[in-house]
């Protein structure tokens, strides 16, 4: 019960870690409303965390650790770009809900 007590008082700190690493990772962007801000906390964690164990997944399987240090680097790589254009999309999709900060 103790360890329940623990996540349910550090989920909204860490909720607010995530918000802040998308925040930092868009900047100069922000959202332009209340509601902008709300959907933004709501998702970071979620997103945050996925992207965090779609990482493990890709780079820690068995199939990678027996390819050569080269095909490793290459496959990461690879790997990068595609998260890379994949939040530019979305941070491109989302362009008429930001705004930039100072103005």
């Amino acid at each position: 019960m103790e360890n329940v007590k623990t996540n349910i008082i550090l989920l909204p700190f860490a909720a607010l870690f995530c918000t802040g690493v998308i925040l930092l990772a868009i900047y100069p962007y922000r959202p332009n409303s209340i509601w902008s801000w709300i959907v933004l906390i709501l998702v970071s964690f979620p997103i945050v965390i996925s992207l965090e164990m779609l990482g493990s997944k890709l780079l820690g399987n068995k199939y990678v650790s027996k390819m050569s240090r080269p095909a490793r680097i290459f496959y990461g790589v690879i790997l990068l770009i595609l998260v890379l254009l994949i939040s530019a999309l979305i941070l491109f999709s989302a362009d008429p809900y930001l705004g930039k900060w100072g103005s």
